[in-house]
């Protein structure tokens, strides 16, 4: 209790501290700014209680024996102000906790009102009660805690009543593929990316940037602009990752998320009212950070939106001709623009025993923007989907093996086998990683689904091998 302390309360709002130290006895309080903080001593739970009655800056001495301690006070606002409760409608077959946890929070943040600068995220240090997952036609509520965070204002930290309906909806495939990683790195502020999406065609959108090392933090920002006068509905799914200084860990970790909700049709029902928006991905940038994602756009009317991708100082609104300048480079692709068909599907079938079969993930021929004709180099976005016939003709098992290889450079793989997530590490060219082990009893012959994308931050093409004993 020695010596001086600072403090922060938020107004109106009692906040209890112990009293520490060695010092026995009464406890007198000399209030200095009777104006701005109100004072109380408990003696029984040896604490005291604080109450900020207007913003600003003051102090009190405490005095406890021959002990004086002077309190410093800041009386700050909230960070942001946070809404009771968010009602949410999803579908998927089933919905997962992590997506019904992903899609709360989304919903909560497009309901809060934010200080400049403050940032909402999923308080991982509260118990979270949440069904394990939600199967269509199903309804639960949960608390979803939150905390919103910035060093210029109070903290907020509380749960919002949360209540989901899984819905069930016809899925449909990505018509257009739409993709932001020109410029990779971020040098100035402004437009990144920028599309109309048509409500026939839905979108699969990929976005991939870091901010440059040796330039400023940056606010990182993808929204969906609705520039009619009538309520536009969606249907959402994410995958998103970032901040994060490793390169090949945030493109990874965004293709893992959206597999997994993609594999079981996980999306969110969006509305967004006329002339409004909503926030897909809003991220604080240090130099060097690198911020990824992958999500899909299914209109569920006749109504279009816009895209924008854009980076910048926070709450600063560009104009549609502050587009950041392309730094196309012949001998070094990076993608931007709009492509047709970004789904490729194929039929195989493996004979047990036979030779090893290899299967390409990323190779020429490359998907072409709809308007420039510059090549997806690797087929970054592609959703690639293989059936494939596993069969073993012989009157013994076969073990077969699953196997993983970059071509050109590091890379690492996601997969969705049979409705399960296998992912490998790191791999340079020229090495091997093993994705997943089958047993193939004698004369069995078994079909096999695989899903696979090209992911951000890794080098494309690849191969899958499939050895057999």
């Amino acid at each position: 209790m020695s010596g001086s302390t600072e403090v922060s309360i938020p107004l109106h709002y009692p906040v209890i501290f112990p009293i520490t130290g060695s010092a026995k006895g009464p406890v007198f309080v000399e209030n200095m700014s009777p104006d701005l903080i109100d004072v109380r001593t408990d003696e029984i739970a040896n604490s005291i209680v604080l109450k900020g009655l207007q913003y600003g800056q003051g102090s009190f001495v405490l005095t406890r024996e021959k002990v004086r301690s002077a309190i410093y006070v800041a009386i700050r606002e909230p960070a942001g102000v946070l809404p009771e409760h968010v009602s949410i409608t999803v579908t998927g077959n089933p919905a997962t906790r992590d997506f019904l946890r992903d899609s709360a929070v989304r919903s909560v943040l497009a309901k809060t009102s934010l200080k400049t600068g403050s940032y909402l995220l999923f308080d991982e240090y509260v118990p979270f009660d949440c069904p394990s997952f939600l199967s269509r036609g199903e309804s639960k509520s949960f608390d979803l805690p939150v905390k919103i965070e910035n060093p210029l204002y109070y903290p907020v930290r509380e749960s919002v009543k949360v209540q989901v309906v899984n819905k069930i909806v016809p899925t449909s495939e990505a018509a257009l593929l739409m993709i932001s990683n020109r410029p990779e790195k971020i040098e100035e502020d402004g437009i990144l990316f920028q599309e109309k999406i048509n409500p026939k065609k839905p979108v699969r959108l990929l976005y991939y940037h870091q901010n440059s090392p040796k330039t400023i933090d940056r606010e990182f920002l993808v929204k969906l602009t609705n520039p009619s006068t009538k309520t536009v509905e969606m249907k959402l799914l994410t995958g998103t990752s970032g901040p994060d200084q490793d390169v090949f860990f945030v493109g990874h970790r965004s293709t893992v998320r959206f597999l997994q909700d993609y594999s079981s049709d996980a999306g969110q029902i969006i509305t967004i009212a006329p002339k409004g928006e909503f926030i897909i991905c809003r991220a604080f940038m240090r130099p060097g950070d690198v911020v990824s994602g992958l999500v899909e756009i299914h209109l569920l009317n006749d109504n279009p939106l816009s895209v924008i991708v854009q980076a910048g100082q926070p709450d600063i609104a560009f104009d549609e001709e502050q587009v950041i300048p392309d730094d196309f480079d012949p001998f070094r692709i990076h993608p931007k623009g709009v492509f047709a068909e970004p789904n490729i599907l194929s039929s195989i079938t493996y004979n047990a025993g036979s030779d090893d079969l290899t299967i390409p993930v990323g190779v020429s021929p490359w998907l072409s923007d709809i308007e420039t004709g510059a090549p997806n180099q690797g087929n970054y976005g592609v959703i690639y989907k293989f059936n494939i016939i596993l069969n073993n003709q012989s009157g013994e098992e076969k073990i077969l093996k699953i196997c993983f290889t970059p071509v050109n450079g590091i890379a690492r793989g996601v997969f969705i086998i049979d409705g399960n997530l296998y992912e490998t590490q790191l791999v340079r060219p020229g090495k091997t990683s093993l994705v997943t082990e089958i047993r193939l009893s004698p004369k069995e012959r078994r079909a096999m689904k695989i899903f696979t994308t090209p992911q951000s931050g890794s080098c494309y093409p690849v191969k899958i091998l499939f050895k057999s004993n």
